[in-house]
């Protein structure tokens, strides 16, 4: 049995706990935190949230087959090969995860951190206009949030330490003497 299969097994067993525990009859109180969760997270996965997540899956799907194969192939994957499993695990994932089950499982995620009183707040607030600019801006901060950080690394203290780090750990790397 490889290292993917228990991962697999695993995953399934999960998935198998999920349904059974959400398809069961809620009592009156739990559906209306269900339905207040659900309203949440319809808001709360946008285009570029649900995107993200997607990229996310897929990429951790990438990585669990590509160890397998790349163990029964003895040999790293190419190029090619990734473009395949790439395109594989993508309609695995879109296949598997429609936008109404990925908002039923953030719902029950929700619901199981806020109670009624909670998500209502969280509702008016997720309403407000303060929080729609903050959802309209949410790409151009992450651009900037990242640009910040680079800036920082670039400029910190510890780069010449870091250089040198890396120039003792890996040989390849160190730049030629000057004459």
């Amino acid at each position: 049995m490889s290292r993917f299969a228990p991962r697999v097994s695993s995953t399934i067993a999960l998935i198998l706990v999920l349904a059974v525990a959400w398809s069961g009859p809620a009592p009156a109180q739990e559906a209306s935190r269900q339905e207040l969760a659900l309203e949440l997270a319809r808001i709360m996965l946008d285009a570029t949230a649900r995107q993200r997540l997607d990229e996310q899956v897929t990429g951790a799907v990438m990585r669990a087959i590509a160890g397998m194969l790349q163990e029964r192939l003895n040999r790293p994957l190419q190029e090619s090969e990734w473009r395949l499993l790439q395109g594989l695990a993508a309609r695995f994932v879109g296949d598997t995860l429609s936008s109404t089950r990925v908002e039923e499982l953030a719902a029950g995620v929700y619901a199981s951190h806020f109670d009624d009183a909670e998500l209502r707040d969280l509702l008016r607030f997720q309403h407000s206009a303060v929080a729609q600019k903050a959802t309209r801006l949410r790409s151009v901060i992450d651009v900037q949030t990242a640009r910040a950080i680079d800036a920082e690394l670039r400029d910190s203290p510890g780069m010449p330490g870091l250089r040198e780090g890396l120039a003792r750990a890996f040989p390849v790397l160190k730049l030629p003497e000057s004459p």
